[in-house]
């Protein structure tokens, strides 16, 4: 994938990730992308310090084909295959992602997650933010959900 991305924790998310998924969409950046595979956006959860409760790398980007050409200021990461365990979050942004993501971490314990790669994937169902339908795809030793 490729994107633009931030260093933050869930302590400082709702301060500075809005203003990163303001600036992707005011600059068009998913347009500026070459190579995307298709028009969904994914957000990419990685670099874990240790679990959800310390700092992590979020990136907004698009998925592409290779990562050959790569924009300035912005940034890459090739996500491997593995185990995932999936979610689907239903209903008003952004009350769905908030209620999906407490929902995760109640589970935390129980998905044997490995904090190496976590995703969203913003397809044609989350266009509308009153009836939005988001994927979220956690890395696990095992799938369990």
């Amino acid at each position: 994938m490729i994107g633009i991305g931030i260093r933050t924790s869930n302590q400082n998310f709702m301060q500075e990730v809005p203003p990163l998924w303001q600036r992707f969409n005011m600059e068009n950046l998913a347009e500026q992308i070459p190579n995307r595979l298709d028009r969904d956006i994914l957000v990419l959860y990685t670099d874990y310090e240790d679990n959800y409760t310390k700092p992590f790398t979020y990136i907004i980007g698009c998925r592409v084909a290779n990562l050959r050409q790569i924009p300035t200021e912005m940034m890459s990461k090739a996500v491997p295959a593995a185990d995932y365990a999936v979610y689907t979050a239903k209903g008003k942004m952004p009350d769905c992602m908030i209620q999906t993501w407490q929902q995760i971490w109640l589970a935390d314990s129980e998905l044997e997650r490995t904090y190496l790669y976590d995703f969203e994937i913003y397809g044609e169902k989350s266009r509308d933010r009153d009836n939005t339908e988001i994927e979220v795809y956690l890395g696990t030793h095992k799938a369990k959900v």
